[in-house]
């Protein structure tokens, strides 16, 4: 339940996949100029694969707010990632 007059924002946690940390980070950099925020809420993980296998070699992942997932989409496409996962953050609670 919100205050009276308060306004209730929808938060999504989204996470993308990258070919390599650079990109991952270049994606960071590009929604910190596109929102015009910190974005101290998003991280950047490796991931661990075999080195015989070649697939994403990085994850960004972070929340935001429902009405900039779009402007996320777009930066995310445009430093090569692919957006794996778009959940309602009250879906993450238990």
């Amino acid at each position: 339940m919100t205050q009276k007059g308060a306004t209730h924002v929808l938060m999504r946690v989204l996470a993308a996949s990258f070919m390599d940390d650079a990109s991952a980070r270049a994606a960071r950099d590009g929604l910190s100029s596109a929102l015009g925020m910190s974005l101290d809420h998003v991280r950047i993980a490796g991931l661990a694969q075999p080195s015989d296998l070649s697939g994403p070699a990085a994850i960004l992942a972070g929340r935001f707010e429902d009405d900039v997932v779009a402007t996320v989409r777009t930066v995310v496409e445009r430093h090569g990632g692919t957006l794996v996962a778009d959940i309602e953050e009250a879906r993450t609670h238990s």
